[in-house]
């Protein structure tokens, strides 16, 4: 199978059959980051008009919960099992296609023959992907020109066995032309200045999170552009840096500024610093980001690349890989890679696809790797809970996030505040890898399987009544995931707290309206035993103080209900009223 063309996922514009992509802040200072010129065959990403971007919404966030490096991840305590979980399928082992010299010989030939009949560029190569005799998987090229076929083949049995092979081909992104936007600062906001303008904060409540994971000793491995090393906002959170490119591989630098801004607003979405006084802050901030370089500057690259990137990734530790990218073809070498960092306990999160259309319906297909067996295909929600019109929707789609008008880090020699706007899958899919990062760094011992099974149990039904092909069972809730593998019993923040003499109330961190339910998520003060729940002033549930979630289900549609909670203690009685949280129900 011929690799497929792939692009960073950007939203596409609401007219035409090109896909295209939506960014805004300040203009870049260089013109490596506007268009790139795009070769035939070579899918592009243009940009789209500001105003159809979703509006942000008003509400005042709330104040961050401390996360830093130094938290640990938090003990389990018995208590009432939670209800159980579906496992997500296990991808297909990685199984050798080849083995012998003369099989691998002619599966050599066969792709050589494929590229003559097709007038492939000679100047592409074969691509093996190899099972070492260690039980790693390596990359390793043939040149279509070759002419020693079995010098060829016996160079691959030397290392293992063949598990995929196909033609290279060449991958192109062509950035979109950048809109001027606000650089207004929000000095009140918390201590990071623009949290304000993150509505995606207000919609999932990973801040509530923080207060028993903030993603603490978990590598993201974060597959894209360069991102730059050196930004504020991302200070002290990359490690190991790496590249593969056709010009070669090897360590990231940090001395070379990147000339394009997707992979640094990928890694800022997962990890920009919080509370730091600077910018935004990131769903995990505790996560340590390893951005492994695929594209160029000018938005180029090879399917190899990334096949040899994500087994780099497992191989070096990484518990979380995002993949902002994809192409419209299958890869059996791609696929490989995949399940191979599955089996080695890596969760796999890759964006839908931008195409705006039906997997299977009018000539709509399937984007990869987010349909590889084993990766995890996220779409993007907007800030009003709709599925993003952009969205690529597909049976395989498992989860939804938000993807529409990101504000996060881009690089600050092409955008002098260091922070852009942008829609897409790309920014859904790293707010979901900072999901997932969370419960990995609260339960590293559990298999990326129950994690997984654990945000999709407790997702919250946004886009469509019920499953749907947008956002799978709906958008990610870390916090009720959490409470979820926790069995109702996350140990508070601080393991040893002082004998409180006063019950303080507890603190009502968001209201989530969704089909069929309110969502909502808290912190509990210490000492609490139980936690009162309090619906238009009629108490109507009492739980554990464990928690930091609770789902109201027995709720109308379209309908606006008002909330606020109490605590309680045998030994201080109960506390006052949290502040009230009003919420409407979606149709």
């Amino acid at each position: 199978m011929i690799a497929a063309v792939v692009v960073a996922f950007l939203a596409p514009s609401r007219g035409g059959s090109t896909p295209e992509g939506s960014v805004s802040g300040e203009p870049p200072s260089s013109a490596a980051a506007a268009g790139a010129l795009v070769p035939p065959a070579a899918v592009t990403v243009a940009g789209t008009d500001p105003t159809t971007a979703p509006t942000v919404p008003s509400p005042s966030p709330a104040p961050a919960d401390p996360v830093g490096p130094t938290a640990t991840a938090p003990t389990e305590l018995a208590a009432e099992a939670p209800a159980p979980l579906t496992p997500t399928p296990s991808p297909t082992p990685v199984d050798p296609i080849a083995e012998s010299p003369e099989e691998i010989e002619a599966a050599i030939e066969s792709v050589i023959a494929e590229a003559v009949a097709t007038d492939t560029d000679p100047a592409l190569d074969v691509v093996a992907v190899v099972r070492t005799d260690e039980g790693g998987l390596e990359v390793q090229h043939v040149p279509t020109g070759t002419v020693d076929v079995e010098a060829a083949a016996e160079a691959i049995v030397a290392e293992g066995d063949l598990v995929a092979i196909e033609l290279d081909a060449m991958v192109q992104l062509d950035l979109p032309e950048p809109v001027a936007a606000s650089a207004q600062i929000d000095a009140a906001a918390a201590t990071d200045p623009r949290r304000a303008e993150q509505w995606a904060l207000d919609r999932v409540p990973f801040e509530t999170a923080w207060s028993t994971s903030g993603g603490a000793g978990v590598i993201v491995a974060v597959i894209d552009t360069a991102a730059d090393l050196n930004h504020a906002d991302l200070a002290g959170q990359f490690v190991s840096p790496w590249r593969f490119l056709a010009t070669g591989s090897g360590p990231g630098l940090a001395s070379v500024p990147p000339g394009n801004f997707h992979g640094t607003h990928v890694s800022g979405i997962i990890a920009a610093a919080a509370n730091n006084s600077v910018g935004i802050a990131g769903g995990a901030p505790g996560v340590k980001i390893m951005p492994i370089e695929v594209l160029t500057a000018a938005g180029t690259g090879r399917y190899p690349d990334i096949t040899a990137a994500i087994i780099h990734a497992a191989d070096q530790g990484a518990k979380v890989i995002n993949l902002s990218l994809g192409g419209g073809s299958q890869s059996t070498a791609l696929d490989a890679a995949v399940s191979y960092a599955v089996q080695r306990g890596a969760i796999v999160m890759a964006s839908a696809g931008n195409d705006g259309c039906e997997v299977g319906v009018s000539g709509c297909t399937a984007v990869y790797p987010a349909a590889s067996p084993g990766a995890t295909a996220i779409g993007s929600v907007n800030s009003d809970l709709s599925c993003s019109s952009f969205t690529t929707r597909a049976s395989y789609v498992a989860l939804g996030a938000p993807g529409g008008s990101i504000l996060s880090t881009a690089p600050t020699n092409l955008y002098g505040s260091g922070f852009v706007n942008a829609s897409g899958t790309s920014m859904a899919a790293p707010y979901a890898s900072a999901a997932a990062a969370l419960l990995v760094a609260a339960h590293p011992t559990l298999a990326p399987s129950a994690i997984l099974a654990a945000l999709a149990a407790e997702a919250v039904d946004v886009a469509s009544a019920g499953a749907d092909t947008c956002t799978g069972p709906g958008m990610i809730d870390p916090v009720a995931a959490l409470d979820a593998l926790d069995g109702s019993s996350a140990p508070p923040n601080n393991p040893n707290p002082p004998t409180p003499t006063t019950l303080e109330a507890p603190r009502l961190a968001g209201a989530l309206g969704a089909r069929g339910m309110v969502r909502l998520s808290f912190v509990p003060p210490v000492g609490a035993g139980v936690i009162l729940v309090k619906r238009d002033g009629v108490l109507i549930a009492s739980i554990p103080a464990t928690r930091r979630s609770y789902t109201d289900r027995s709720v109308s549609a379209r309908t606006t209900y008002t909330y606020q909670l109490s605590a309680f203690s045998d030994s201080l009685g109960e506390s006052g009223l949290s502040v009230e949280r009003s919420v409407t129900t979606r149709g």
